[in-house]
């Protein structure tokens, strides 16, 4: 029998397996993996990345990491520590070079990265630099959820133009975040900080706690108050929930805020700060029209006093809640 036709058939096969794979698929051009690496979600790129060094550049390249937690972390030593949760990777980078955190290789990482929580905290006193190069390496990072911490800084910092560049071209309707400056030595500048709060972008919720004093003083001064009346009328315009600190608002300040909060076509949206007793007393003067009526009576645990005021319109009301020398003050709009 002549096998002959057999054996050409098979040497046409080995023939054309020996071409491809001296040309494997991974030889498709770049712009190629690009476009199918697109349609992939980031976890799913993952595994492709551990395959090769080109795909890893390639994911790398694309960005849109998804990381369920990244946190920013001065430690109590000279260190600066930046680690990163993936679902099916960790990074962590730890160094005392402010540079280390710019690099090529960890803007590639955090490239249009996409993260559930960011939390950045201080437990030394960070430089400018370091700043400057966490604001970079973050540049085009989005968030759900922003915690940031600082304590007891010197004045130097310039904590102010770092946030900015957390809040600046972002989309953050969605997002809760969360501000924290506490100093026992007056060492937070309350005028830049009042012009990057009056630069807040849409939020969903928003939290500030803010102390700029010396701790052993009982009282708070007016000077020490970081929410005014420009301050409260732009997040109350901004945010569907906020939860403030002590104020320097005036009785008209806290009105006009509360006019717009009417305003709001959210149909849930919730408002709060603290301000002294007298300028409580003074926003009760200001019942300008009919569709405001003012009520009394106990809280809820019969502790305490309250006034409400209510638009009957709108169905949104402010509560007066007696609190020591400051009172509570809430916006509350409930469908």
């Amino acid at each position: 029998c002549d096998n002959t036709p057999i054996r050409h058939s098979l040497m046409l096969k080995l023939s054309f397996q020996e071409k491809y794979d001296e040309e494997p698929i991974s030889t498709l051009p770049d712009e190629v993996w690009m476009k199918i690496f697109s349609y992939l979600t980031s976890s799913q790129r993952v595994p492709l990345g551990t395959t090769c060094k080109r795909f890893r550049e390639l994911d790398f390249e694309l960005g849109g990491t998804e990381y369920t937690r990244i946190a920013v972390k001065w430690l109590s030593r000279d260190e600066l520590g930046v680690l990163a949760y993936a679902k099916h990777a960790e990074y962590k980078m730890f160094s005392a070079d402010p540079a280390k955190f710019s690099t090529y290789h960890m803007m590639r990482l955090f490239r249009k990265a996409m993260v559930d929580w960011l939390e950045i905290k201080n437990l030394r006193n960070p430089c400018n630099d370091e700043l400057e190069n966490i604001s970079t390496l973050l540049r085009t990072t989005t968030y759900k959820k922003l915690n940031l911490r600082f304590e007891d800084t010197h004045e130097g910092l310039d904590v102010y133009s770092f946030i900015t560049s957390l809040l600046k071209d972002r989309k953050l309707e969605n997002s809760q975040i969360r501000l924290s400056l506490k100093s026992s030595c007056a060492a937070f500048d309350i005028t830049r900080m009042r012009a990057v709060l009056k630069q807040l972008p849409k939020v969903d919720k928003f939290t500030m706690e803010w102390t700029a004093r010396n701790e052993s003083m009982r009282n708070v001064l007016p000077e020490e108050c970081l929410i005014d009346d420009d301050v409260l009328l732009h997040v109350t315009s901004h945010t569907n929930h906020a939860e403030l600190e002590n104020s320097e608002c005036s009785g008209q300040g806290i009105f006009s805020a509360f006019e717009a909060f009417c305003l709001s076509d959210i149909d849930s949206k919730y408002i709060s700060f603290y301000v002294p007793k007298p300028t409580v007393e003074g926003l009760f003067d200001l019942l300008p029209n009919s569709r405001l009526k003012e009520t009394e009576g106990p809280s809820e645990d019969g502790s305490m006093i309250f006034k409400e005021i209510f638009d009957t319109e709108s169905s949104s009301a402010v509560n007066v809640v007696e609190n020591s020398s400051y009172y509570r003050v809430e916006f509350i709009k409930c469908d």
